[in-house]
């Protein structure tokens, strides 16, 4: 049995982060769950005008659909992540359907930034351990996140005030979605705060 858990932990060690190591003071913005033809132009808009860089974890079945919005993505200097192909639940899908859901998912990105491989975000943030060693196995690192804003449940001044009472700090990732426009309305406020506060933006 040893043997097993040298290899488990040869596999996770390093492959799965929630926080950046940097030594300079910047935090991650990452967006999920798009490309969205609605509200994705608005987020890419608001970032052009602050000179902020993030990284869109997008799904491949939406890429699929506005490929476009992906052509916009790479071009404004942002960086695509694999957030898999229709986002399915991983903790009840077979290695076999997760594979083939970042596999797919690879593909489709390449095309727009000649990546063969890209950090992968598991649907619903769960990676279990079968996910963690599949992506180890494709020499991907997950991308978790260690800040969420609760854009899908919170209106966007609660969302301000929880970054409020407690402040983001140096190596911080930072989810949002950019399939709505709660987040887009609270990082108008807060991206020029965090500027103001010293703080840059760098993509994963």
């Amino acid at each position: 049995m040893h043997w097993i858990w040298g290899i488990v932990s040869i596999a996770t060690a390093g492959s799965v982060y929630t926080r950046a190591r940097t030594a300079a003071n910047e935090i991650f913005l990452t967006f999920d769950d798009g490309p969205d033809p609605q509200y994705t132009p608005s987020v890419l808009e608001l970032l052009s005008r602050h000179g902020v860089p993030a990284t869109f974890f997008l799904q491949g079945e939406r890429v699929e659909r506005h490929g476009s919005v992906v052509t916009d993505i790479v071009a404004a200097g942002h960086a695509l992540g694999n957030h898999s192909y229709s986002h399915p639940h991983f903790e009840n899908s077979s290695l076999r359907t997760q594979a083939e859901e970042i596999s797919r998912t690879d593909e489709l990105l390449s095309r727009y930034d000649g990546q063969a491989r890209h950090l992968v975000r598991p649907p619903h943030g769960r990676a279990t351990l079968g996910t963690i060693m599949l992506c180890a196995w494709r020499r991907q690192r997950i991308a978790l996140w260690n800040r969420d804003s609760l854009d899908f449940k919170l209106d966007s001044a609660a969302i301000v005030e929880r970054f409020r009472v407690a402040p983001v700090k140096s190596g911080d990732i930072l989810l949002f979605h950019d399939d709505s426009g709660i987040g887009l309305e609270a990082l108008g406020q807060l991206i020029p705060r965090w500027q103001k506060s010293g703080l840059k933006f760098s993509t994963l």
